[in-house]
């Protein structure tokens, strides 16, 4: 203990004064570092809701796609094929003739 009170009695502290640019530099690195984290932080809330957006695309195609894999599991028949062309297709049979009623 002895060793250290005597170490403690030779440290003497000065105090220097900065320079005004150690201080403008400083303060600029800090203010850049704020600005930057601000935008990180920006940038992070909008990935967060376009991830957001894009689960939810996600689940509604994933949804259409069961949909439409019961919809083939349930086609059983050429009725069935034709039926689904002529309402939702509006095809045809080759060689079958339409006649519209004009306005």
């Amino acid at each position: 203990m002895n060793n250290l009170h005597r170490l403690m009695q030779r440290i003497t502290l000065q105090h220097r004064r900065t320079l005004p640019l150690t201080k403008a530099v400083v303060t600029t690195a800090i203010v850049l570092s704020t600005v930057t984290l601000i935008a990180l932080r920006l940038c992070q809330w909008d990935a967060q809701a376009k991830l957001g957006v894009l689960q939810e695309q996600a689940a509604q195609l994933a949804q259409e796609n069961t949909d439409l894999s019961n919809r083939i599991e349930n086609i059983d028949s050429l009725e069935s094929i034709r039926r689904i062309a002529d309402e939702e297709l509006n095809l045809v049979d080759p060689g079958t003739i339409i006649i519209e009623e004009s306005e």
